[in-house]
């Protein structure tokens, strides 16, 4: 009886497991289909949340490039709503076991807009930098997020998720729905990055510090 009760004591509950607390994409009970929209969705999310604060941080005080950063910071957003819209939606079908053809309409487009749209966002993030942005003669520095800068912050922020979604659980007795602990990890996460990231980047070298 006392093995019961401790058993009983440590359970997360039925049909929980830890990893569904600590990754909240897994959506415990869920299909695979919205299992992976889940985690698809929170992959576009946070990628559009790094490209922000880079763009928006790391040229705010070079006033050579002002007027072309708010362009791609626009252009970004954006494009990046698209199929940020798109997944979340289908995200909600495949939570609903809905199909038909509207849902698998919206699956298609959902995953071709993230292939090409995010593509297409790297790409202009990736060609619009020192080159573009630096006047003829200046010196361009070492890119901001080189070396472990990047992954540290990303694995800080997933951890931070974690560590908050784990306590939202604790804290609610067990009773906050998977889609809310999702809501919660996914806002923790993308706060959590940009927090650490805009203090370095707004820190970092220029071209107008360089030359």
């Amino acid at each position: 009886m006392i093995s019961d009760r401790r058993r009983e004591a440590v359970s997360l509950g039925p049909g929980i497991r830890a990893h569904h607390i600590l990754w909240p994409p897994s959506f415990g009970g869920a299909p695979l289909g919205a299992r992976v929209c889940a985690n698809a969705l929170a992959a576009l999310v946070f990628l559009t949340a790094l490209v922000q604060t880079y763009l928006c941080f790391y040229w705010q005080d070079d006033g050579q490039v002002d007027d072309s950063r708010y362009e791609d910071l626009w252009f970004s957003a954006l494009m990046m709503a698209v199929p940020i819209l798109l997944m979340r939606r289908r995200l909600a079908h495949a939570l609903g076991d809905r199909r038909g053809v509207w849902p698998g309409l919206v699956a298609a487009a959902a995953w071709i807009s993230s292939v090409l749209v995010t593509s297409l966002v790297l790409m202009a993030v990736g060609l619009t930098g020192h080159e573009t942005y630096c006047s003829a003669g200046s010196i361009p520095p070492e890119h901001p997020l080189s070396d472990s800068v990047l992954p540290t912050a990303v694995l800080g922020a997933l951890a931070a998720g974690s560590a908050v979604s784990w306590t939202v659980w604790v804290v609610s007795r067990r009773r906050v729905r998977p889609a809310s602990l999702y809501r919660v990890w996914l806002t923790t996460i993308t706060v959590t990055v940009v927090v650490s990231l805009a203090p370095w980047l707004r820190a970092a070298e220029t071209c107008r510090t360089g030359a």
